[in-house]
């Protein structure tokens, strides 16, 4: 998905924070922590290991150079969860090779400005992330595809790092204890590293040909499932 759609998504984006702009303002601050419950400030800061390991969110995503369709689960960490770690497992169609292929993603994302746009709305201007993508496949695992000489190519054709930027918006929900709380929708322009080497080095390429656009979806997970709990006793 090219320019066209990327433009769009940017229009649409637009148009969702406007008219969450106009809704009531909140009645509080507009950092991440306002959504935590009053009693956080004075609770053990102690969060069990096990804890720690269970996922922040869950994401869908279409396109965007990982799959046709790709899913996973992500880690939000750091400052005031400015930082998420995600895996990913997509599909690719069979298209013209006979057969589907399944892809691996790795990708670390920051998402460093959080604008509150209402009391139920918040917007995520730039979030941007840095991946690898790993496609499976006997012709990109062992080798070279056959219609080419061996060595053809300098580098890993079934592993590839790339970068994305986009935008986020989020709908929050009531209950500081519920299972889920809250909807992110969000879009990204997408290149590999291939994209941008292609672009840099010839020059009737734009970037607009080599960059593609993905869309997806976070069902963000509850507070309860990483919720902190008073340390163990001192032993005496």
């Amino acid at each position: 998905m090219r320019w066209s759609a990327c433009s769009a998504a940017r229009r649409l984006f637009a148009a969702l924070c406007l008219a969450a702009a106009l809704s009531p303002a909140p009645a509080r601050g507009t950092s991440r922590s306002d959504a935590l419950p009053a009693d956080s400030a004075t609770a053990p800061r102690h969060v069990s290991p096990l804890r720690r390991l269970l996922p922040t969110h869950i994401v869908v995503q279409y396109a965007g150079g990982i799959g046709f369709l790709s899913a996973g689960a992500g880690w939000a960490w750091g400052p005031k969860d400015i930082l998420q770690t995600e895996l990913l497992a997509g599909y690719v169609p069979p298209y013209s090779t006979g057969r589907g292929k399944l892809t691996f993603t790795l990708r670390q994302a920051v998402s460093p400005i959080r604008l509150r746009l209402s009391d139920r709305i918040s917007a995520e201007p730039i979030a941007a992330a840095l991946y690898l993508n790993l496609i499976t496949g006997h012709e990109f695992i062992h080798g070279t595809p056959v219609r080419f000489p061996d060595k053809y190519y300098g580098f890993l054709t079934y592993l590839r790092p790339g970068l994305s930027i986009g935008e986020r918006i989020e709908w929050h929900f009531d209950g500081p204890g519920a299972a889920i709380r809250g909807i992110m929708l969000y879009y990204a322009i997408n290149a590999s590293d291939l994209d941008l080497a292609t672009w840099g080095t010839n020059r009737s390429i734009r970037l607009r040909d080599v960059v593609n656009i993905s869309f997806g979806a976070r069902l963000m997970l509850g507070n309860e499932r990483r919720k902190a709990v008073a340390p163990p006793p001192a032993r005496r």
